[in-house]
């Protein structure tokens, strides 16, 4: 103090000064420096979180795009798979067959599976039907089989009348209908004929064939 008090007036405000200059650069170093540095590390810390947050939004906007897109394929795929399946289902198809002409108006008789034909990757189910109606169900009811959800392909229509019985007429429909071939999937088996009612026998009847 006395080394102070010895001190000109000039002096001792340089001295007060670098005192007070010492004093200020050891709060920095001593406080606010770490504070400082603790205060970049949050916001580095917060920028990085920042940026992993944006990068799960996007992630989950791809997630939610993929699990849409993979919805619609898989709708897509079943809607495939109905109309070229891999296994015949000739019991399902028959029954389907019979109610399409129930609905059209047509008395279903029956319905004959012919011999399986193989093609590459996949193979032809011909079939013939035997019906009888009006010509206006059997309109409608071609138009319920062209589309049936499994694709059928009509071949030809066959149609016999009499004058005693017009406007019924006696329906015979040839068609096909397809699989998916299988690898190692043995051959089909041919089905037994499904019988409706017998035709009435002995009519004089005139023939004309659509295909």
């Amino acid at each position: 103090m006395k080394f102070f008090n010895r001190l000109s007036s000039r002096d001792q405000i340089l001295a007060l000064i670098g005192f007070f200059a010492l004093f200020v650069a050891l709060v920095f170093m001593l406080l606010i420096r770490p504070q400082f540095q603790h205060l970049q590390s949050l916001a580095a810390e917060r920028e990085a979180q920042t940026s992993k947050l944006e990068q799960a939004k996007l992630n989950l906007q791809r997630l939610k795009s993929i699990k849409s897109e993979s919805a619609q394929i898989e709708a897509n795929l079943i809607k495939i798979t109905r109309r070229l399946p891999v296994d015949a289902e000739v019991p399902s198809m028959l029954v389907e067959l019979q109610d399409l002409a129930d609905v059209s108006g047509l008395d279903f008789k029956s319905a004959k599976i012919n011999d399986v034909v193989d093609k590459s990757g996949f193979s032809e189910i011909p079939f013939d039907i035997k019906a009888s109606g009006t010509f206006y169900s059997l309109v409608d009811y071609l138009y319920r089989l062209e589309n049936m959800a499994r694709k059928v392909s009509i071949i030809g229509v066959t149609i016999t009348s009499s004058e005693k019985e017009y406007p019924t007429i006696e329906v015979g429909i040839k068609a096909k209908t397809f699989k998916l071939n299988s690898t190692g999937q043995t051959a089909l088996p041919k089905p037994p004929e499904t019988q409706g009612q017998s035709a009435p026998a002995g009519q004089n009847k005139s023939s004309a064939e659509v295909k």
